[in-house]
């Protein structure tokens, strides 16, 4: 579908969200496709979790935190495998489409769909960009008290294909949906393998395993080699390395020629550091750094994108490996604490994470103005004496992994202060941190560059799933053709996408489809 077709005539719908339809849609009210139900007594049934990413699904597979009835079971509602959902997000992240039965919350409202409705095509209809649009004019309420009144939701007005044609276009999306899913696994899967080389590159050189003066004036010979094999890693999207030692293999930008042979090293000490080099320290942390546990009380929806201090709320670091101009959180007076500064070459660590993944994660504070700590983090704070803020941040990479063996919680991991300070840490000379500062940003700038190309190709195709789902559950594209014509067994086709080079025109959805179809090859 290089060519996106529109549909022979269209007519105004009169509705704000949807704009014009094909000529022989219908428009009806959304209560002649929905009944409301409100089924209790089902005290066995599973409970279930109403998200926005997954739809509708067992609480049990649901990672994410949400209170748990421990009682009065018999309250809940009971929902059917197909039935739709519309919680108390649904006014930010649409409808939801229940995957299983079960039992969720009394304060959601359960919708039935009608014989005469394809459940697929309605699944990609109301979580479609354009219809949460529409939603504003269905909300009641306030801030944290806001959601879609049921009453203007029933009255509302949604397009009503015929059913053949709801088929067809739900078929559409699913084989297109699973194509591009498919592209975006692959790419993240790099991801991972390309995080994975990174630290095992700062592993070594923090812990000593390699002489990083001696690398960094041998590597410039690599460099070429190194930025063929990654380029080539990016634009085949996986497709040349059938597993995880052919990554690795390919990535030549960490490959030490063996440099410390007649480097002498002694036992650490510590079991999961090793030896390290004869003249470097083991010292706890608390002999290079001081401490400071985060108090502040703002939180994401108090946050500015101007003000006179950097906010940093747990919830926009953990994303982030530096704050430095481009991060623009901010807040004003009404949240200073002088014990919550955040200075210049100080680090950040996340003690409180719902993966186990995120826990521990450290960001670089790389600004001169004045920043105010959020709770759930810890500051560590260098004494410039005797440890660099740089290479504390890669230092605390590795320890990382041994803040996660204090971690308490099942739903919500976290660590204390008191666990932090029991971590020791190697400490070379303040000119050999530097070199290998020096080693670590040289051997790691190439991969990082790499990963923010791959991230970009993944939003941008995101986008394009964003827009093509819109288009075509609105009706501005014809693909009841091609949904006749395709091939089922093109649902197994494994050819990746090409490299995207299209102008994306950003206000106009069709432009867009039309763009990416012809330039990914779909």
């Amino acid at each position: 579908m290089k060519n996106p077709i529109k549909y022979p005539s269209y007519k105004d719908s009169e509705v704000e969200w949807l704009h014009e339809i094909p000529s022989h849609w219908k428009i009806v009210k959304a209560k002649r496709i929905f009944h409301e139900i409100s089924i209790k007594n089902h005290p066995n049934e599973p409970l279930l979790a109403a998200t926005q990413t997954k739809g509708v699904i067992l609480k049990s597979l649901y990672e994410n935190t949400t209170v748990t009835a421990t009682k009065n079971f018999e309250t809940l509602k009971f929902v059917r495998k197909g039935d739709f959902v519309i919680s108390l997000r649904s006014f930010q992240g649409g409808i939801e489409y229940a995957h299983y039965q079960g039992i969720i919350s009394p304060a959601y409202t359960i919708l039935e769909p009608q014989e005469k409705v394809v459940h697929n095509y309605y699944r990609y209809l109301l979580k479609s960009k354009h219809y949460i649009s529409g939603l504003t004019l269905l909300v009641t309420g306030i801030r944290e008290g806001q959601n879609i009144d049921t009453g203007k939701f029933k009255d509302s007005f949604l397009p009503l294909p015929d059913k053949e044609e709801q088929t067809a276009i739900a078929a559409f999306l699913d084989f297109k949906i699973a194509k591009i899913d498919r592209f975006i696994r692959k790419k993240k899967q790099l991801i991972k393998l390309l995080n994975e080389q990174k630290a095992a590159i700062i592993n070594d050189a923090v812990t000593g395993k390699i002489n990083c003066l001696n690398n960094c004036q041998n590597q410039d010979l690599q460099d070429e080699k190194i930025t063929q094999d990654l380029n080539q890693m990016s634009e085949s999207g996986f497709t040349r390395f059938e597993d995880k030692q052919d990554v690795v293999k390919s990535c030549k930008s960490y490959n030490p020629q063996n440099p410390d042979s007649d480097r002498k090293m002694k036992p650490s000490g510590i079991e999961w550091l090793g030896d390290i080099p004869e003249h470097w320290e083991v010292i706890k942390l608390t002999g290079v750094c001081g401490f400071v546990r985060g108090n502040s009380s703002f939180k994401k929806d108090e946050l500015l994108s101007e003000g006179k201090y950097v906010a940093l709320q747990y919830g926009k670091t953990y994303k982030v490996d530096e704050v430095d101009e481009k991060y623009q959180f901010y807040v004003n007076d009404e949240f200073f604490k002088d014990s919550q500064i955040v200075n210049y070459g100080d680090v950040i660590i996340i003690s409180t994470s719902e993966t186990i993944e995120d826990l521990g994660h450290s960001v670089f504070y790389n600004r001169l103005d004045l920043g105010l700590l959020g709770g759930e983090q810890i500051l560590i704070r260098p004494k410039i004496e005797k440890v660099l803020g740089k290479y504390l941040l890669y230092s605390s990479k590795v320890f990382a992994k041994e803040l996660k063996k204090y971690a308490t919680g099942v739903k919500v991991y976290r660590f204390n202060i008191s666990d932090i300070r029991t971590i020791c840490t190697p400490v070379p000379s303040i000119e050999e941190q530097q070199q290998i500062v020096s080693y670590i940003e040289k051997e790691t700038a190439k991969l990082n560059q790499t990963i923010s190309t791959i991230k970009k190709e993944i939003a941008l195709v995101e986008e394009y799933k964003t827009a093509l789902i819109a288009e075509a559950v609105t009706g501005k594209i014809d693909v009841r053709e091609y949904c006749l014509n395709q091939d089922v067994e093109g649902l197994e086709d494994e050819q990746d996408f090409e490299e995207e080079t299209a102008y994306v025109n950003e206000n106009d959805d069709l432009t867009l489809a039309a763009e990416m179809e012809g330039d990914y090859g779909t």
